[in-house]
């Protein structure tokens, strides 16, 4: 994962003085997909999924998960992972997001944690700039689908990973 500068005087401007201690150093987009769902998307007669009707709109399926990475910068301990997935009808798109995450003092007691125990923490707190990224990702890539994305959610739903 590329971090940019590690030394710590460079990364002096994310602690002013009563600042966090804590900062996201970076951000930057994993992934984008958009796809239809059903298996047979070469046949201009395909049939959509069991129980959805062919011009059913409906709601978006909204699915948002934070989990956390460990790395070997010791600056840079911590890379928050975001997926959001989205479905409605017979489409489907998802981004991947990462922040790297910065601490003031490697010693200090978020720095010391299990890496569960910083997601625990870390992953709500970052969850809105994290869901924020992805979420523009998404609606691009379904609005070159020509789908209306007007109804996708501005603020991110609960956070689910095995971890939180």
């Amino acid at each position: 994962m590329n971090t940019g500068s590690t030394d710590p005087a460079a990364l002096a401007h994310l602690f002013p003085e009563h600042a966090p201690s804590v900062a996201i150093a970076g951000i930057r987009l994993l992934r984008t997909m958009s796809a239809p769902t059903f298996d047979d998307v070469d046949d201009d007669h395909a049939e959509p999924p069991e129980g959805e009707a062919e011009d059913e709109v409906g709601t978006w399926d909204v699915r948002w998960v934070i989990d956390g990475i460990a790395t070997d910068i010791e600056e840079i301990p911590l890379a928050l992972i975001g997926d959001l997935y989205v479905r409605r009808g017979a489409i489907s798109s998802g981004a991947t997001v990462a922040a790297n995450i910065a601490f003031r003092d490697a010693q200090g007691p978020l720095a010391g944690g299990t890496l569960e125990a910083q997601v625990s923490v870390l992953g709500p707190w970052a969850s809105e700039l994290l869901y924020d990224v992805a979420s523009a990702e998404v609606r691009r890539a379904l609005a070159v689908l020509g789908e209306s994305v007007d109804d996708l959610p501005d603020s991110p739903p609960p956070a689910r990973a095995s971890e939180l």
